[in-house]
C-alpha cells in the first residue's frame, strides 16, 4: 500500500513537471508572437502620411513605364477586341505598306522601314529569333524592349550584320545550356519582351522583296527549335484589363502588382523595393484599395501625383536620346529616364541606330507653311547626314499628319535616290520644298510642300558617332529668296590653303550671358535658404528627406527695362550663379527654370525641391545622439573669386529660416544657422562659392525605449525566473531559460530594421550585446545547475541561485549605465 503510495505521488509530481514545462513552452510562444506581432504593428503605424506621399511618388515613378509597357502588350497581344490588336504573344504582325497621302489613320508614317512586331512570353522557355541572310544594301534592325522600357540589345545590320542567324532570348529565369545552331544569346531582364522589327524599302516596286524577307523571319520556342518536349507551361494566368490610362489613380497600384511578377528587380533596387512594399506595392499580391483609410488614400494620390508632375518636368527638359537605350546607359537617373521614354508612348529606337531631327520651322524661327514662302534645303558635299546605312527627309501635312498629295507622288528625298538628283557645282544638294512645280533646273530636286502648314522628318539609319556627338548638325531650312548662295571656288595655287568659311547663322552678341561684373571684382549673390519639412533622417542609409525653397538675386546692369512689372525669362538665356543643393541622392523640382527681372535689372530666381540628400552621421551615442543636417548650396563651377555669396534680407524682411514644426518624427530641432559656406572638392583647392544651412536635432529616445530597450529588459529579468524556482524543477527551468534566450534571438531579428548599419559599436549596440551575453549567462548557469542537481550536489545549487538573486538585478543596472551613461 505504501509501495502504490510513493509510486502514485512520485507520477503525480512527474505529470505535475510536464504540464509545468509545458505552460511555459506555451507561454514563450505566446510571448514570441505577441512580440512579433507588436513590432509589426509598430512598423505599420510608423509610415506617416508624409513617408506614404514619398513611398507613393517613388513608386509611380518606378511603376510608370512597367504599367505602359503591359498596357501596350494588353492592346498588342493580349486583347483580341482591342483596335490595336496585331497577334498573340510569340506570333508576328507584318504590316508591310507603302504609304500613300490615303492613309490617314496612321500619324507621320514612315514610308522608310516597313515593321513587324512580336510579343515574346518568354516565362518558361527562351524564343529563338531567325533572321535570313539579307543584301549588304539593305539595312533592318530589330529592336529589344523589355517591360522596364530599356532597349536592352538589337539584332540587324550594325550589331549582327546582314547574314543569317538564330538569336535565342532568354527570360531572367532561364538557366538552361545553349543548343547548336544559336548565333547568339541575348538575356532580357523581364518575363515578357516587345521585338520591333524594321525592314528597308528601296523603293515602291520593292514592297513584294520586304514581304518576302518579312516571311522568313521565324520565331520558335526553344523546344520548338531544338525539337525536344515542351517544358511545364508558365502557370495559366488571368491578364486583368488594365486601366484606360497609367495615372494618378490608386488602380494603378493593382496593375502594377500584377505586372511586377514577371519583373524581378535588379540587386540596386533591393531597398526601393523594401520601401515600396510598406505601401502594399509587392509582385504578385492583391491591393485593396477600399481597405486604404481615407487619410492614407489622401496621402497615397498626392505622391502620385507628384510623381506624375516629375516625370512631366523631366520630359520638357531631358531629349529624346537621352531617355532611350540600356540600363547601363541610362545611368543613375534611368527610373526617370524610362519614365520619360514611357510618357513619349513611343517604341523609339536607341541613337546608335537611328536618329529623327524634326523641322517645325525655317532658319528665321517662322513655322514652316507652304502658302506663304518657298523653301529650299542646301546640303554642302560635307554636310550630306553622316551614316552608315542610309538617311532620308518626308514631309507632313501638319493638318492631319499625313504625307502631302502632289501632282509627281513624292514624299521624300532619300540617300537611295542622289544618284537621280542634279548635284551642285561644288559637288553639294539643293533641295527645292514648295507647293508648286519649281523651275526646270530645280525640277528633279523638288520635295513637294502643301499649300498650308507642314513639318519635316529627317531619319538616320546606322548614323555614325559624329551624327549624335555634336560634331554634325542638321542643315538649315531657308526661305528660298533668304537663302546663302554658294561657296566661292578656291583660285588656282591657293588649293592647299583652309578656307574661312563665313557663318551661315552670325549669332548676335549676348551680353547678358556674361557674368556681370564691376572691374572685375565678385558678383555679389545675395541667397536664402527657407526649410519647409525635413521628414525622415534615415540612420541606416546616412540620409535625410527635406523639402527646400531657396531664392537668389543678383544685380545685372544689361538687363534693365522700362517695366512696368518685372518680366519672365527661361534662366539658360541669361548669367546665372547654377546653384545646386551638392549631396543629391535623388530630388524633385516644383518651379520652372525661370527667372524674374525687374526694371532696374535685379534678377531673382526661385526653386523650390524635395530632395533626399547624404548625410554622414554621427551615430556612436544612438539612440541618444544628436545630429547636424547640411543643406549646402553652391555656384556649380564658380570659385569664390567670381561669386561672392552673402545673406538675403527681402523686403518683407524674410531671410533663410526654417518651419517651426518638421514632420520629421522622433526629433526636436535645437537650432540652427545658415551662412556663406566655400566648398571645398578637393581639400587646399580654391573653394566653389556657397550658402549652407545647419539645422541640430537631437532623437527622442523614447522611440527607442519604449520599442527595444525596456523590451529587451523584460527578456533578460524573463531569463532570471529560474533563480526564484526549486533548482531541482530541472524541466522547468531549462525550458524558461531556453524560451528565454529563443525569445531574444526572435526579437533581434524583428529589430534589425531600427538600428543604424554602420561600422563601430553605437550605445544600442552595445546594450543589445552585454544583454544578449545576460540572458546567456542565465541559460549556463541553468545547465551548470542541472550537473550540480544530477551530481546531487543540490544546495551548492541553491546557494548561487541566492547569490544570483542579488547580482542578476545589480548586473542589469551596469549593463543600462554602461551602455547610456558612460
Amino acid at each position: 500500500m505504501n509501495a502504490c503510495s510513493r509510486t502514485s505521488t512520485g507520477s503525480v509530481h512527474r505529470w505535475r513537471r510536464k504540464a509545468r514545462r509545458l505552460r511555459v513552452a506555451q507561454l514563450s510562444c505566446l510571448a514570441i508572437v505577441v512580440l512579433a506581432c507588436w513590432v509589426n504593428k509598430c512598423s505599420a503605424q510608423d509610415l506617416t502620411a508624409v513617408e506614404a506621399q514619398t513611398i507613393a511618388r517613388e513608386a509611380y515613378i518606378y511603376g510608370y513605364p512597367i504599367v505602359e509597357s503591359y498596357r501596350t502588350m494588353y492592346a498588342f497581344a493580349i486583347d483580341g477586341d482591342s483596335d490595336e490588336f496585331k497577334a498573340p504573344l510569340n506570333a508576328f504582325k507584318h504590316e508591310a505598306n507603302v504609304f500613300t497621302p490615303a492613309d490617314k489613320e496612321v500619324v507621320t508614317p514612315n514610308a522608310d522601314t516597313p515593321y513587324s512586331f512580336l510579343w515574346m512570353d518568354l516565362r518558361s522557355e527562351p524564343v529563338v529569333l531567325g533572321v535570313p541572310a539579307n543584301e549588304k544594301a539593305r539595312y533592318y534592325s530589330i529592336q529589344l524592349t523589355d517591360l522596364f522600357k530599356f532597349n536592352f540589345d538589337y539584332i540587324g545590320s550594325r550589331v549582327t550584320g546582314n547574314g543569317a542567324g538564330q538569336y535565342l532570348i532568354a527570360g531572367p529565369n532561364w538557366t538552361g545550356e545553349t543548343p547548336t545552331g544559336i548565333s547568339k544569346v541575348i538575356r532580357c531582364e523581364t518575363g515578357f519582351a516587345l521585338a520591333v522589327y524594321r525592314t528597308q524599302l528601296l523603293g515602291p516596286d520593292d514592297l513584294q522583296n520586304v514581304k518576302d524577307i518579312q516571311k522568313q523571319y521565324t520565331a520558335k520556342t526553344l523546344s520548338e527549335f531544338a525539337g525536344e518536349p515542351m517544358p511545364a507551361p508558365a502557370t495559366e494566368t488571368e491578364f486583368p484589363l488594365p486601366s484606360p490610362d497609367a495615372g494618378p489613380d490608386l488602380a494603378f497600384f493593382s496593375a502594377l502588382n500584377f505586372i511586377l511578377q514577371f519583373c524581378p528587380p535588379s540587386k540596386s533596387e533591393q531597398k526601393l523595393i523594401a520601401r515600396l512594399a510598406r505601401i502594399g506595392v509587392a509582385a504578385g499580391e492583391p491591393y485593396d484599395v477600399d481597405a486604404i483609410s481615407p487619410d492614407m488614400r489622401e496621402s497615397l494620390t498626392k505622391g502620385m501625383a507628384e510623381g506624375e508632375a516629375a516625370i512631366t518636368a523631366a520630359a520638357s527638359k531631358l531629349k529624346v536620346a537621352e531617355v532611350i537605350g540600356t540600363r547601363e546607359y541610362l545611368g543613375s537617373e534611368y527610373l526617370i529616364k524610362r519614365a520619360v521614354a514611357a510618357k513619349l508612348g513611343r517604341y523609339t529606337n536607341s541613337k546608335e541606330e537611328a536618329l529623327y531631327p524634326l523641322y517645325l520651322s525655317d532658319a528665321g524661327g517662322k513655322p514652316l507653311d507652304g502658302s506663304s514662302a518657298n523653301y529650299v534645303l542646301k546640303i554642302g558635299p560635307e554636310e550630306l547626314p553622316p551614316v552608315n546605312a542610309f538617311w532620308s527627309i518626308t514631309v507632313y501635312d501638319s493638318q492631319n499628319n499625313t504625307l502631302v498629295l502632289n501632282p509627281i507622288s513624292r514624299y521624300r528625298i532619300s540617300s537611295s535616290m542622289l544618284d537621280s538628283l542634279d548635284r551642285d557645282v561644288n559637288g553639294g544638294l539643293t533641295i527645292p520644298i514648295q507647293c508648286q512645280s519649281p523651275e526646270e533646273e530645280q525640277a528633279a530636286n523638288w520635295l513637294p510642300a502643301p499649300n498650308g502648314p507642314f513639318y519635316m522628318v529627317m531619319r538616320l539609319y546606322w548614323p555614325k558617332p559624329e551624327a549624335y556627338d555634336g560634331t554634325w548638325t542638321p542643315p538649315l531650312v531657308w526661305e528660298a529668296d533668304s537663302a546663302p548662295t554658294a561657296t566661292v571656288q578656291k583660285p588656282a595655287g591657293a588649293e592647299a590653303a583652309e578656307e574661312v568659311k563665313p557663318s551661315v547663322l552670325i549669332d548676335e552678341l549676348k551680353p547678358e550671358m556674361e557674368r556681370p561684373t564691376v572691374w572685375g571684382e565678385p558678383t555679389e549673390v545675395q541667397v536664402a535658404i527657407y526649410v519647409i519639412d525635413v521628414d525622415e533622417v534615415n540612420s541606416a542609409d546616412q540620409s535625410f528627406a527635406a523639402s527646400v525653397y531657396y531664392e537668389a538675386r543678383w544685380k545685372n546692369p544689361l538687363l534693365r527695362h522700362k517695366g512696368p512689372g518685372p518680366m519672365n525669362r527661361n534662366i539658360a538665356e541669361v548669367w546665372s550663379p547654377r546653384l545646386t543643393i551638392i549631396g543629391q541622392q535623388m530630388q524633385w523640382r516644383s518651379f520652372p527654370d525661370s527667372v524674374e527681372i525687374r526694371p532696374d535689372g535685379t534678377v531673382i530666381s526661385r526653386q523650390k525641391v524635395w530632395g533626399r540628400f547624404s548625410q554622414p552621421l554621427m551615430l556612436r551615442d544612438f539612440p541618444f545622439d544628436q545630429q547636424t543636417l547640411s543643406i549646402q548650396l553652391v555656384a556649380a563651377g564658380l570659385s569664390e573669386e567670381h561669386v561672392k555669396i552673402v545673406p538675403l534680407v527681402n523686403e518683407i524682411g524674410r531671410s533663410s529660416s526654417i518651419a517651426k514644426k518638421f514632420s520629421l518624427p522622433d526629433f526636436d530641432v535645437e537650432s540652427w544657422e545658415a551662412l556663406p559656406t566655400p566648398y571645398y572638392p578637393t581639400e587646399g583647392q580654391v573653394g566653389v562659392a556657397g550658402y549652407q544651412m545647419n539645422i541640430r536635432v537631437h532623437r527622442q529616445a523614447t522611440y527607442y525605449i519604449l520599442k527595444v530597450i525596456i523590451p529587451l529588459c523584460l527578456i533578460v529579468m524573463m531569463s532570471w525566473l529560474p533563480r526564484w524556482i526549486d533548482p531541482e524543477q530541472i524541466g522547468t527551468n531549462i525550458g524558461i531559460s531556453t524560451s528565454a534566450f529563443l525569445t531574444l534571438v526572435a526579437y533581434l531579428f524583428a529589430i534589425t530594421v531600427l538600428l543604424p548599419r554602420v561600422s563601430y559599436v553605437t550605445r544600442i549596440d552595445r546594450f543589445i550585446l552585454l544583454s544578449t551575453l545576460t540572458v546567456f549567462a542565465g541559460l549556463i548557469q541553468t545547465v551548470f545547475n542541472t550537473v550540480l542537481i544530477r551530481r546531487e550536489n543540490g544546495q551548492r545549487a541553491e546557494k548561487i541561485d541566492w547569490w544570483s538573486r542579488i547580482v542578476y538585478p545589480i548586473l542589469l543596472v551596469i549593463v543600462l549605465v554602461s551602455s547610456f551613461l558612460f
